[in-house]
């Protein structure tokens, strides 16, 4: 009944409305926020609601009809959800320039046992794919500091405490600059596409529509993540 009725109020202009988009950290911190701009700038009536959550706190939010549009790094579990793959991913570890694999060529991924690692909380895409590559590979984190952002993790490895692991997306900035250093680790190379994800019941509204014509429009420049 909610879906039906919020298809009958999709007839309202683009102009006006709302709309509420969720993302993933990744996306949500480093691809949307340009896009979002561009959305207000050009439909400043448009009530614009953003949430910044892990991608399985997303898709929950999805299948509840609390969102309409949601973004994450990772291929949801839901039935009830539509996904559509809309722009490549690298997920990379780094370290701080004082940190002793800063300088090293290779780093086998057993060596990455001993260290002492910034991460992700449970329920991270990003940290999930990482951590079942790790085990395929024989290895684990053992010694880890948990956190929620990203961008704190970065400012501990800055400091010098330890290792992370993001995508290449969070990263460009501080690999130009050689605050922080890309550590290659040895048979690593963790793509993925960051998908669009929508409830497969849900009518698109005129609002939606005129927000995915802005994302559509941006992927060129988006597709490359070490761009």
């Amino acid at each position: 009944m909610e879906r039906t009725a919020e298809a009958v109020r999709s007839h309202r202009s683009a102009e006006l409305g709302s709309v509420r988009i969720g993302a993933s950290t990744t996306p949500g911190f480093y691809l949307l926020p340009d896009l979002l701009g561009q959305f207000h700038r050009r439909f400043p009536k448009v009530a614009l609601h953003y949430t910044v959550e892990n991608s399985l706190k997303i898709e929950q939010k999805i299948v509840r009809n609390e969102l309409d549009l949601g973004f994450v790094g990772a291929h949801l579990s839901s039935e009830e959800l539509d996904l559509k793959p809309l722009v490549e991913d690298e997920i990379v570890c780094y370290a701080g320039p004082s940190h002793r694999f800063a300088k090293a060529r290779r780093i086998d991924p057993i060596s990455l046992e001993e260290e002492m690692w910034v991460i992700r909380e449970k329920g991270s895409a990003t940290r999930r794919i990482f951590e079942d590559w790790l085990s395929s590979r024989k290895g684990s984190i053992r010694n880890a500091i948990e956190l929620t952002c990203p961008e704190a993790c970065k400012a501990l490895v800055r400091a010098g405490i330890g290792l992370s692991f993001m995508s290449v997306h969070g990263l460009r900035s501080e690999f130009q600059a050689k605050r922080l250093v890309r550590v290659p680790v040895t048979g690593m190379s963790l793509k993925r596409p960051i998908f669009l994800a929508r409830h497969s019941g849900k009518h698109n509204s005129p609002v939606m529509e005129s927000f995915l014509a802005i994302v559509e429009n941006a992927l060129p420049k988006l597709t490359t993540p070490g761009g």
